[in-house]
């Protein structure tokens, strides 16, 4: 477990380290998709260990919610709670934004990701038929941040 970490906001002098992370994980996003994200309307955080990026998380604002279109980590860093870490930071971070809810979605493939959110207080509300390339379903997940208590949030 790695616990002398630290969370700051990125940049974009980030992005190359952003498509790096993100592009091991989801071939789906490319640079130009990264940079996209780097506009007012979303929040980006770095967790690393001095220079080095271990993971990434991108939040889009909407209105009184945010939607979390990505939390990676490094899969040289994975299963030692960076994920969780950055999670429960961005739960944090909605409640004193005073946001009621988080969304995301999950491929339908990807049981550790969904298990992972189901456990921490996320629930499932639909399913977008075939929305990975036609092929794959993408569960849709919220977060009720006035419902769910600091119990409920990662602690691994």
């Amino acid at each position: 477990m790695i616990t002398d970490f630290q969370i700051r906001l990125a940049t974009r002098e980030d992005v190359i380290e952003f498509q790096r992370i993100i592009h091991a994980s989801s071939r789906d996003w490319n640079r130009e998709t990264v940079l996209s994200c780097f506009a007012p309307n979303y929040l980006h955080w770095m967790i690393g260990l001095g220079n080095t990026m271990m993971g990434c998380a991108i939040v889009r604002k909407v209105m009184d919610y945010w939607e979390i279109m990505q939390i990676v980590i490094d899969a040289h860093y994975q299963q030692q709670g960076l994920g969780a870490n950055l999670l429960r930071h961005i739960i944090s971070e909605a409640k004193n934004a005073k946001i009621k809810k988080l969304e995301l979605e999950v491929r339908e493939s990807n049981y550790v990701a969904f298990n992972f959110y189901r456990h921490v207080g996320f629930k499932k509300v639909g399913v977008r038929k075939k929305y990975y390339g036609g092929i794959e379903d993408a569960i849709l997940m919220d977060y009720d941040i006035l419902v769910c208590t600091s119990d409920t949030a990662p602690n691994q």
